[in-house]
């Protein structure tokens, strides 16, 4: 079957971090590029190592408390959660099967542990207010905690959680494989178009953003390709007499 490249798709060899609450951590090569990257481009636009450091860590920190939001509610469902950190960001896997309303359950703890950890983190910057460089950037960072996780959970785009959430409920209101394939990620294409082009255009030096949204909307398009591909297939296949369509 055609290979789909996903946001969640590792890189290379994966490598333990630590293992907590019974939840292993692993990474990749993409974790050491992704904060390099972010390091780097903190150091170009402030001139400071400091801020560099936090800038790196601060973006790993956001992204394992989303993904621990995911695995604490799949492991209270006895689902054996792991969270793999990766270049663009990272995700929650688990094994057994599981129903919709349990999936959705698991996919709304990410963002919403992520706004609950950037509104936390405001009220203790809030308590603690200085005028430092650092102080700054912490709370730049709890901002953006809080924006990410929003974005991610109502944004209706296929990988996000938003586009899963959304996935799950196109499939239980609307029969056929092939349309729900089209309306999940043929919204999810023209959305993340959208955003690459707001990311470019709009939010110059937003490169990490327009990497996402590229990633996102060549993810989509490359479903719908395939899917188009299998339908042409099955055609070919009903023609021949050797086919029977059920979707």
């Amino acid at each position: 079957s055609p290979y789909t490249i996903m946001i969640g798709t590792t890189l290379g060899k994966e490598y333990h971090l630590f293992t907590i609450f019974g939840i292993e951590v692993c990474c990749d090569i993409g974790l050491p590029i992704l904060m390099a990257f972010m390091a780097l481009t903190s150091l170009q636009r402030m001139h400071s190592v400091t801020l560099a450091v936090i800038d790196a860590l601060a973006v790993v920190v956001i992204i394992l408390v989303h993904e621990f939001g995911h695995a604490l509610m799949a492991k209270s469902f006895k689902l054996s959660p792991g969270i793999h950190l990766s270049l663009f960001n990272g995700f929650c896997r688990h094994s057994g099967e599981t129903t919709s309303f349990r999936r959705f359950l698991i996919l709304a703890a990410g963002g919403l542990s992520g706004i609950a950890f950037g509104l936390a983190m405001l009220g203790v910057l809030s308590a603690v207010s200085t005028r430092s460089l650092i102080y700054g950037a912490l709370k730049n960072w709890t901002w953006q905690s809080i924006y990410v996780n929003v974005g991610n959970l109502v944004l209706p785009i296929y990988s996000l959680d938003g586009g899963q959430i959304f996935d799950i409920f196109v499939r239980k209101c609307v029969s056929g494989q092939y349309l729900c394939t089209w309306i999940v990620h043929g919204t999810g294409f023209i959305l993340s178009l959208i955003m690459l082009m707001l990311s470019v255009v709009y939010m110059r030096g937003s490169y990490f953003l327009a990497a996402i949204a590229f990633m996102l909307l060549y993810e989509n398009g490359q479903t719908l390709a395939n899917a188009m591909q299998e339908k042409r297939r099955q055609r070919v296949l009903i023609t021949s007499g050797s086919y029977r369509d059920h979707v």
